[in-house]
């Protein structure tokens, strides 16, 4: 039956009000809250929205608008047995008040974010769009605070919504890597790539300007990794329109990293790196990594020390190492570990099964989101900090088509399916 216009007239308005908006706004809503425009707001942000997430999922529920599919099933059993171990370890760690801490966000805010994913946002492409343009926003709009700061004071240390340049910088990278793919996967038009090229730069200048090397090695790194991929499953008559402006956009990037590399910190921080004559926080990174080894090997190694003792064991200030792998080593062992990446393993075999079964775009932007996300978690923050990994390997339950794995297609197969996929368009 036809919709009525007037329901046509509320359409956009429906978009406003899905989940997947009010789950974007919880995900990364560290990312503006501390902003004076919400000094106004009585409640945390974070905790108002995952309300709201939990009320309109037990709403979808009720209704029947929730798909309990085998793969959102299978995995969100994985994350309940790796949680269920990591709170389990508080009986033997040495950790305090921050490990209790700890295991509390773990089983709240953390958990949501997966289960957000793997159980609505990954039902349908629809909502898996949604929930990228919502992401792809919020990033337009951490960009262009970045880019006005940079107008109005330069160079410095720019700090959009007064939240510390990490997150704001793995949140433009989001918009980076989704931009990104739809360019290399998606475009075909001139008038698409331009559009596309049009946000890719600006949201490229933005990340340049922040002082995060991670975030900006992260989303270099991902859509680095899509290129060879795009060359194989592009018919040639599209390779002017998608591989030709990503690699001129990073090109041109990179010569503007080049010829203002005597004032931007991002260039600085790099080339001390290169240079030997490295800065606090990479020389701690390391020291990190190296005595986390020796902390590991020392005892424990296969159970792990306990959630949240890394304070304790290690002999460090911080209360992290920066690292999720000698993280998950140090504290929940070989077990957390291995139980962390079955959870990672088996979500992107559902993934590859869709991709070359369908040869959708969206699995590439899936997978391009996990390897973002896996890169930031090597280099900073701890498994809370990092529940954007989470949400992303709730989003590896994204698979339309059910059924058992196929061979891998030879090149010429992928060529040719792509070929028929394009000439149906």
């Amino acid at each position: 039956m036809a919709s009525s216009p007037f329901l046509r007239r509320l359409s956009p308005l429906r978009h406003l009000l899905s989940f997947e908006v009010v789950f974007a706004l919880f995900l990364f809503a560290g990312v503006y809250k501390a902003s004076p425009h919400l000094d106004w707001t009585p409640y945390d942000l974070t905790a108002t929205f995952a309300a709201l997430v939990s009320l309109v999922a037990v709403i979808l529920v009720l209704t029947g608008r929730v798909d309990f599919r085998i793969e959102s099933l299978l995995l969100a059993s994985l994350l309940a047995v790796f949680v269920t171990y990591a709170l389990f370890s508080l009986r033997w760690t040495p950790g305090n008040g921050y490990a209790t801490e700890k295991a509390f966000r773990l089983a709240s805010v953390t958990t949501l974010s997966f289960l957000g994913c793997a159980f609505v946002v990954s039902k349908a492409r629809i909502r898996l769009r949604r929930f990228l343009a919502t992401t792809l926003a919020l990033a337009l709009v951490t960009a262009a605070a970045a880019l006005y700061l940079l107008y109005l004071h330069g160079p410095v240390r720019i700090e959009p919504f007064n939240t510390v340049y990490l997150t704001t910088g793995r949140m433009i990278g989001f918009g980076v890597v989704i931009v990104g793919t739809y360019l290399l996967f998606s475009s075909t038009s001139i008038w698409r790539s331009f559009v596309g090229v049009s946000l890719f730069v600006p949201l490229l200048v933005a990340l340049s300007v922040l002082d995060g090397r991670g975030p900006f090695a992260a989303a270099i790194i991902t859509v680095g990794l899509l290129v060879p991929l795009a060359l194989v499953v592009t018919p040639l008559r599209y390779w002017p329109i998608r591989l030709v402006p990503v690699i001129g956009a990073i090109g041109s990037i990179g010569a503007l990293l080049y010829y203002f590399r005597d004032t931007l910190r991002l260039v600085e921080k790099f080339e001390s790196i290169f240079a030997g004559n490295t800065a606090p926080s990479y020389t701690n990174r390391v020291d990190y990594i190296t005595a986390g080894i020796d902390v590991w090997l020392s005892g424990n190694t296969v159970v792990g020390h306990g959630l949240g003792s890394w304070p304790a064991v290690s002999g460090q200030r911080a209360h992290w190492p920066h690292n999720i792998v000698i993280e998950l080593l140090v504290e929940l062992g070989l077990v957390g570990t291995v139980l962390f990446f079955l959870l990672i393993l088996v979500g992107l075999y559902f993934t590859l099964e869709g991709y070359l079964t369908t040869l959708e775009p969206e699995y590439v932007a899936v997978f391009a989101i996990l390897c973002y996300t896996f890169l930031n978690a090597l280099v900073t923050g701890n498994f809370n900090d990092n529940r954007f990994l989470f949400a992303a390997i709730g989003l590896l339950c994204y698979r339309v088509h059910a059924g058992t794995a196929p061979p891998l297609l030879s090149i010429a197969e992928i060529r040719s399916r792509t070929t028929q996929f394009s000439n149906s368009d």
